[in-house]
């Protein structure tokens, strides 16, 4: 059952509406063969996520919060906690329930009103959450999120594109920084954690107090980002 004033409940609404919309669009039948299918999502229209103002009954998330199962076509649809696609209306290239996204050869489809499959562009959605783990889409593949807060930390694997003394195409292990007030997502370092928690002042004057070369080591960014989260805990509607 939904808790809080009505000015929760009108926002749900309308992004729970939005979510449908662009959801349950209508389709072309999807062709069982290997040709390319109709894809199931339309283009974002981020006008109908202009801004996500978190009221103050907005729950803080904890350690196993109970995330809907599903995909998020976007990164606005996760901090709704309201995948557009659940769990349970996906199946595989052959008709069977999928329960287990990252088992499955990123050919998953959802059956529409008329029983129709309907495939779903894995490569372009936001992530995914399965067993109450978040996943991000990045460019190789999905990462789960490890360290959630409002600032999320990921170590993530992504394909060198040249320079230095690596080969283009070798793999290479990158920090990344992914804002959950407005979905950036950027290298790790002094310069962008300062980004992130600049909206702290206090926390942010005390991080530029430090000499930018002890600023930019791991175990400074780690203090400041774990005392920011815990400062600005990530919420999410209530449910």
């Amino acid at each position: 059952m939904l808790t809080g004033n009505n000015s929760t409940y009108s926002r749900i609404a309308i992004c729970c509406a939005f979510a449908l919309s662009n959801c349950f669009a209508a389709q072309a039948q999807v062709d069982t063969t290997d040709a390319v299918e109709e894809e199931i999502f339309e283009e974002e229209n981020i006008e109908a996520f202009e801004e996500i103002v978190e009221e103050n009954d907005w729950v803080e998330y904890y350690g196993g919060f109970d995330f809907r199962e599903g995909i998020y076509r976007s990164w606005q649809e996760f901090r709704m906690n309201a995948p557009s696609v659940p769990l349970a209306s996906l199946v595989n290239s052959e008709g069977q329930a999928v329960s287990d996204l990252l088992t499955v050869d990123g050919r998953v489809f959802v059956l529409d009103s008329t029983g129709k499959r309907q495939r779903i562009p894995i490569d372009r959605i936001w992530g995914f959450c399965n067993d109450d783990g978040i996943y991000k889409n990045i460019r190789n593949g999905f990462q789960r999120i490890i360290m959630l807060g409002s600032l999320c930390h990921m170590m993530v694997e992504e394909w060198h594109v040249g320079g230095g003394l690596l080969d283009p195409g070798t793999p290479v292990r990158i920090q990344r920084l992914l804002n959950m007030r407005n979905g950036s997502y950027d290298v790790f370092n002094a310069s962008s954690l300062a980004v992130g928690i600049r909206d702290d002042q206090q926390l942010y004057k005390e991080f530029l107090a430090i000499p930018p070369r002890k600023r930019n080591k791991d175990e400074v960014l780690f203090q400041f980002l774990r005392k920011y989260n815990q400062r600005n805990p990530l919420r999410f509607p209530p449910s």
